[in-house]
C-alpha cells in the first residue's frame, strides 16, 4: 500500500514537473510570437533573458 501511494506520488510530481516546464516554454516564447522582447533587449529580436552578451540570440527565433 504504502510502495503504491510512493509511486503514484512520485508520478504525480513527475507529471507536474512535466506540465510546469511546457507551461514556462510558452511564457518564454510567447514575445517570439508576438514580435517583442524581453524587457532591456530591445531591438534584438528574441533573446532568452540572463544573457552575459547581448549576440547571442536563440537560434531560429530572431
Amino acid at each position: 500500500m504504502r510502495t503504491g501511494l510512493a509511486a503514484f506520488l512520485a508520478l504525480a510530481g513527475l507529471a507536474f514537473l512535466a506540465l510546469t516546464g511546457v507551461a514556462l516554454a510558452g511564457l518564454a516564447l510567447a514575445p517570439a510570437a508576438a514580435g517583442t522582447t524581453w524587457p532591456g533587449r530591445a531591438g534584438l529580436g528574441f533573446a532568452w533573458p540572463g544573457l552575459a552578451w547581448p549576440g547571442l540570440i536563440w537560434p531560429g527565433l530572431a
